[in-house]
């Protein structure tokens, strides 16, 4: 059985700028690009449609530790933020991103299985306790 041979292709229509890390779609028809510490950009390899979007919380100073391709029934992909996960939605035709979820929590680092699907994070709860006055 021979290989088949796929010549290399270019990719001119994304724009340009600072790219901190790359991850084609699960089907290969997408490429998200994170841009900044808070920004990524979602881009359609099929009709070179690109559409951006910004983790919550941005100006508290939230950023993003890194993103998954998920691709189950409720999202399409998983950011993972210092303020929690933010699970997104590609719209038809990459028409927009739809925030499906937002869990709270304050995350230190995450790691990803996708054979199973399994987010393993490390985030710490922080709590205070109340001292009543004598």
């Amino acid at each position: 059985m021979q290989a088949r041979h796929i010549p290399p292709q270019t990719i001119d229509f994304i724009r340009r700028g600072p790219v901190l890390d790359v991850r084609f779609s699960l089907d290969k028809r997408h490429v998200c690009i994170q841009r900044s510490s808070a920004d990524v950009d979602f881009v359609s390899l099929q009709d070179a449609t690109e559409v951006a979007y910004q983790c919550r919380e941005k100006g508290k100073g939230n950023m993003i530790h890194g993103f998954v391709w998920c691709n189950t029934a409720l999202c399409d992909m998983c950011l993972v933020t210092e303020m929690g996960l933010e699970l997104v939605k590609l719209a038809p035709k990459l028409e927009g991103v739809k925030l499906v979820k937002h869990e709270r929590r304050s995350v230190n680092w995450f790691q990803y299985y996708h054979p199973c699907r399994t987010l393993l994070l490390w985030y710490v709860y922080l709590y205070s306790t109340l001292k009543q006055p004598d």
